[in-house]
């Protein structure tokens, strides 16, 4: 029974929609699994949460493991159940980015009705991005679409959203899971808007200590077509070059308690000082001999 359900299933699979190893299709075989998953349990989240049913469980093993390719069925069965087993490969494949959710939010905010024929065709569609979001692991709820509206809201040019989107798509990289839960939430978001533009005003309010000047180079005209990258790539298209640079002296890395560059502080033998402000003390070593004996006298035997 469990057979015949499979091969009913997956008679309409491709070549293009069975997934491979290199997980270079993914999104195609998670759009084949979803549907499948619909029209057999009515659920094409089915995967994603664990099933208590026996009968359900090995009917979704099955259907799994006849959508992949035939040399990952090995590392697959190691897996306890279907929804390990989809963790599984969602953990290697399906590289999810801020970047992506951002563009599949922006694809839903821009979706019409007048661009598609039918009703039937613009249904399949909505549903289709509404699927990505949960291939993305973004619920959408209060706290998610707040983030991406904060995040979209900010003005595309600056520093300030260059930062935070960097400040964002790093928390979600994590390792991390409560971290990469939270990192697309409204109140991490605005956590992060708030402490870039504090460090921005005052990264502009204070003096700047590197006073060397850059050349403009809008203001040299050069023939050719590689002329842009000749100045900024090749030394003799950079005119007027400063004799040197005026700035605050570079150290290199040394211990924190003796001052030497040679090893780090954990690795200092010198004992700990008190206070790392003062200047090392060297410790002075005394050669003490140990005082010789008096004269004893000679017996010989």
């Amino acid at each position: 029974m469990v057979g015949q359900n499979v091969c009913d299933a997956i008679a309409t699979l491709t070549n293009a929609q069975r997934l491979k190893p290199d997980g270079s299709n993914f999104t195609d075989w998670d759009l084949f699994l979803r549907e499948r998953t619909r029209e057999i349990f009515a659920d094409h989240l089915w995967f994603t949460k664990p099933n208590p049913h026996v009968a359900d469980e090995q009917l979704g093993r099955s259907l799994l493991l006849a959508t992949v390719d035939a040399s990952m069925v090995r590392l697959l069965l190691k897996q306890t159940t279907g929804h390990n087993m989809y963790d599984h490969l969602c953990s290697r494949f399906n590289n999810i980015t801020r970047a992506k959710q951002m563009l599949c939010w922006e694809k839903l905010k821009n979706f019409k009705l007048s661009d598609y024929d039918s009703s039937t065709t613009a249904m399949s569609r909505l549903l289709e991005l509404l699927d990505g979001f949960t291939t993305l692991q973004l619920e959408l709820n209060c706290e998610n679409v707040g983030g991406l509206v904060l995040q979209l809201a900010l003005e595309s040019g600056l520093e300030h959203r260059w930062e935070v989107n960097r400040r964002v798509g790093q928390d979600l990289a994590s390792g991390s899971r409560t971290l990469s839960r939270r990192a697309v939430m409204t109140d991490q978001i605005l956590k992060h808007i708030d402490v870039v533009k504090q460090q921005l005003d005052m990264n502009a309010q204070a003096p700047s200590s590197f006073s060397a000047r850059v050349p403009d180079m809008a203001t040299y005209n050069m023939p050719g077509p590689y002329a842009h990258a000749m100045e900024l790539y090749h030394p003799d298209f950079w005119p007027n070059l400063p004799p040197q640079v005026e700035g605050m002296a570079i150290q290199g890395m040394q211990c924190w308690n003796c001052r030497l560059p040679d090893h780090f502080l954990s690795k200092c033998p010198v004992p700990r000082r008190t206070n790392l402000d003062r200047p090392p003390v060297v410790p002075r070593f005394n050669n003490r001999f140990p005082a010789s004996g008096g004269m004893q006298p000679v017996v010989s035997p």
